[in-house]
């Protein structure tokens, strides 16, 4: 059993550089790792021996900066999904604000009402009584 399979598996972002002109690793039985790192990047280039980042130096480190640079890119999307998500939460929460106090406004609206006809009817008995002591003193 190859070592990599006696430990779990790694989450982290490995980049696999392999050639097929490597006389001391077959680079197809490199290929085999990528089940073992699911999130490995992987190329294999062609017209290099063993130690790629000196016989092919100009391309392992063009390599190397483009995944850095899609890791960075990778980072970036994870933080805005992050952000994307708060302002989701923060969105719901004023949404529930804003539906409690609409409540209030029509609580507040209703009771509104309810005072103005009970001032009407207060009104109303104040003329009559009104009327009733002009009639009594007249």
């Amino acid at each position: 059993m190859p070592p990599e399979h006696r430990a779990p598996q790694h989450r982290g972002h490995p980049l696999l550089v392999t050639t097929r002109q490597d006389a001391l690793v077959g680079w197809r039985d490199q290929l085999a790792l990528l089940d073992h790192y699911p999130r490995m990047a992987a190329a294999v280039l062609d017209g290099a021996g063993h130690s790629p980042q000196v016989e092919a130096a100009e391309a392992e480190r063009e390599l190397h900066d483009a995944e850095a640079a899609r890791e960075r890119a990778e980072g970036e999307a994870d933080r805005a999904g992050a952000a994307l998500a708060r302002a989701r939460e923060r969105d719901e929460r004023a949404q529930g604000a804003l539906a409690r106090a609409g409540e209030r406004v029509r609580t507040a609206g209703a009771a509104v009402g309810a005072a103005r006809r009970e001032a009407g009817s207060a009104s109303e008995a104040v003329r009559e009584a009104a009327e009733r002591l002009h009639r009594f003193e007249g």
